[in-house]
């Protein structure tokens, strides 16, 4: 880390002003770049928002790093079952209706962490969760390591840039840039509502490297302004993929 590049973990520098870029993008109150996947936002969003021996409720269908940062941080798990679609094989989106159940039963829960999308594609009503989640006084945290496109493909009444944020509604969620985006491998981002960019730069230092790759977070810096660039063609993708299943 040097003074004209900046420090991921210092602050007030350029690497500062790209994360609060992002953040004002996304419509989120905190962004921080990662080098360590989502699974390192994984593990700063957990750190961050729970403390040890907190109950968390956690979808069935999650990412190993969910499982190891309740190993990490002493965290007890509540499961959040999700409904079997028969005719495509695979589970379908949390009910809204199973979360408030969970919750009403378990009072001691302080967060839940669903995954949206999951790895086949399917979209959890996160606004709806978030609602119930605020109503009963736990956090929202979201697995969105595949859905770093979401933005950049919505359309109807929720199209503004980058679309609407799914993830507006949501305390804390974390993308991944690589696997949906033109970004290198491990890059990702993990965003917050109501925390300051500190908070989350403490948080993340606690379980990541102090040797982060500037070739990383400067593709991070340039992937911003290339989401703009490339949305009509994300759009047409979508199009396609909708012709397609027609």
């Amino acid at each position: 880390e040097l003074a004209p590049t900046g420090d991921l973990y210092g602050g007030d520098d350029w690497l500062e002003d790209a994360e609060r870029l992002w953040a004002w993008d996304w419509g989120m109150n905190a962004a921080f770049f990662a080098t360590g996947g989502s699974t390192q936002g994984i593990f700063t969003l957990l750190n961050l928002f729970c403390r040890p021996g907190d109950a968390v409720l956690i979808d069935r269908v999650s990412h190993r790093s969910i499982h190891n940062a309740c190993a990490l941080f002493d965290l007890h798990p509540v499961w959040l079952e999700r409904p079997w679609l028969e005719n495509c094989a695979v589970t379908g989106a949390v009910s809204p209706a199973s979360v408030e159940k969970a919750l009403v039963e378990h009072p001691e829960i302080t967060a839940v962490v669903v995954t949206s999308p999951t790895y086949y594609g399917i979209l959890s009503d996160l606004d709806e969760i978030a609602r119930i989640c605020a109503k009963h006084g736990a956090k929202l945290l979201v697995d969105g390591a595949h859905g770093a496109h979401l933005p950049l493909v919505l359309d109807g009444e929720k199209n503004c840039l980058l679309g609407r944020n799914p993830y507006a509604a949501c305390d804390g969620v974390t993308i991944s840039a690589h696997k949906t985006l033109a970004a290198p491998g491990q890059t990702a981002v993990i965003f917050a509502n109501g925390v300051r960019i500190d908070a989350l730069r403490a948080a993340s230092s606690l379980t990541s490297t102090t040797s982060p790759s500037f070739v990383m977070l400067a593709a991070l810096d340039k992937l911003r302004p290339w989401l703009w660039e490339s949305r009509g063609e994300w759009q047409r993708v979508a199009q396609r993929c909708a012709e397609l299943r027609a």
